[in-house]
């Protein structure tokens, strides 16, 4: 009977004990990544601009651990306009991207999201790098 058997370098061992901390890793990983997103939304959102409200209500929440056990990171539109409805800004937003029966479309969330996911991806490996030690 044939045997195969190898040693696994120490180094990439080490790494993937590393990798077992993946829940103090991955929230640092998302937490660099979302303001690269927000400041793109806001950059996109500008020229949507009649009061600033929606630029100025942009906001980042915390990387957190989903039901499903998953990660994930928020970028949304808080607090209201400061119009005569107090119109909720995320309504707003929702509006210019997806227009309404008297208002066309002018999606910008698309375009912030495909803007910068290269620095996105970049920042995210980065953190990942950093905290696992080498490239992979």
């Amino acid at each position: 009977m044939a045997s195969f058997s190898f040693e696994m370098p120490t180094e990439l061992m080490n790494q993937l004990e590393k990798l077992a901390n993946i829940d103090e890793i991955a929230p640092k990983m998302i937490n660099k990544a979302t303001p690269i997103v927000a400041d793109s939304i806001k950059y996109n959102v500008r020229k949507h601009k009649q009061s600033g409200d929606l630029e100025r209500s942009v906001k980042v929440k915390k990387a957190s651990n989903g039901k499903s056990g998953g990660y994930y990171g928020k970028v949304y539109f808080d607090g209201y306009g400061s119009d005569k409805q107090r119109t909720p800004n995320d309504l707003k937003a929702n509006v210019i991207e997806y227009g309404t029966k008297d208002r066309t479309a002018e999606p910008f969330m698309d375009k912030s999201v495909n803007d910068v996911e290269q620095n996105v991806n970049d920042a995210m490996q980065e953190v990942f790098n950093r905290e696992v030690g080498g490239e992979w």
